[in-house]
């Protein structure tokens, strides 16, 4: 696993624990931001449809595909929706803490 990869993971890992921890208050948001990437062209298609997909599934699927060591949970946790669940503070206090 690479520097960006272990980054990647830990901060997926940060932002899966405040979503499953406050799924019906976070859910909509992840929504909405697989809505703003479908309108923006920014992810191709099937990562938001798998994205929407999982969510779909709940929160335990959720995490159990994406946080897995997988080529399937990488790719998308470099296209991740998770935006806005962490504060800016949090996000640096994340990635301060990964080994480089």
């Amino acid at each position: 696993m690479t520097a960006e990869d272990r980054r990647s993971l830990a901060l997926t890992e940060a932002a899966l624990a405040r979503l499953v921890g406050a799924w019906a208050v976070h859910a909509p948001t992840v929504l909405q931001n697989i809505a703003t990437m479908r309108s923006a062209g920014s992810c191709a298609e099937p990562y938001l449809r798998r994205w929407e997909e999982l969510i779909e599934r709940g929160p335990d699927a959720l995490a159990s595909v994406v946080l897995a060591h997988s080529d399937e949970a990488q790719v998308l946790r470099s296209v991740h929706p998770l935006a806005g669940l962490l504060s800016p503070r949090e996000r640096w206090a994340v990635l301060d803490s990964v080994p480089r």
